[in-house]
């Protein structure tokens, strides 16, 4: 008698049921099929292996080498970022400048047309205006630029600006008169000419021009940016 049907009276007899499972991959010789371990059992199980390797991997966070890299790479954007900033500031700072000089400028021509001269230098502090006929100083930063030639004071301007990086050791604006030969050191009406001084921070400026004033103290300050009477 076949096993099967051996096994399947047996069982039948006892009330159960023999349910067999069977394969393509491996028969007996009594046409019975046993259960193995499967190719694709196996695969399931080495997938599962490397699914939890990749996971592993993957949870395991920065290496030193990676985080030093992020850093290097912040580190170089916040540079070139700050320096950006800091040239916008400086090219803000010149605006000013030319724009100053050029308002005294005005007030300049306003008092030629009063005094048919320019002011003179002042005296004690090089670089700054004098009333000629009155003797009255002109600061950078503190007068106004108002004169009382003895009919009344007339007004030219409000308080004469200052660079506004005096404070940080930038130099100051310059006010140099000068007689129709260009040579400074005029006096009353021989002051024909003026130039206006002052340092721009942004070397790239096309308005600059090197050397444009030089100071006759000790030591010389250099300036790089002028203003000429008309």
């Amino acid at each position: 008698m076949p096993l099967n049907q051996y096994f399947k009276g047996k069982f039948h007899k006892k009330g159960f049921t023999l349910k067999m499972r069977s394969s393509a991959s491996e028969k007996s010789q009594n046409g019975f099929t046993f259960k193995t371990h499967s190719v694709t059992s196996e695969k399931s199980r080495m997938g599962f292996t490397l699914k939890s390797r990749l996971v592993k991997a993957n949870s395991r966070g920065f290496t030193l080498i990676e985080l030093l890299i992020v850093v290097a790479i912040i580190a170089i954007l916040t540079g070139i970022g700050a320096t950006r900033y800091q040239e916008v500031i400086r090219r803000g700072r010149d605006a000013q400048r030319k724009s100053d000089l050029r308002s005294v400028a005005t007030a300049l021509e306003q008092y030629y047309g009063d005094r048919s001269a320019y002011p003179i230098e002042d005296p004690g502090v090089p670089g700054g205006l004098y009333c000629f006929s009155t003797t009255t100083s002109l600061l950078w930063g503190t007068n106004n630029f108002e004169c009382d030639f003895g009919s009344g004071l007339i007004v030219f301007s409000g308080t004469l600006p200052e660079d506004p990086q005096i404070n940080s050791g930038h130099t100051q604006y310059y006010y140099e008169a000068r007689d129709v030969t260009d040579t400074n050191g005029c006096t009353g009406n021989a002051c024909q000419r003026y130039i206006l001084a002052a340092n721009l921070e942004n070397d790239k400026d096309p308005e600059i021009v090197a050397a444009c004033l030089t100071t006759g103290g000790a030591p010389p300050i250099v300036y790089n940016f002028c203003v000429h009477n008309p």
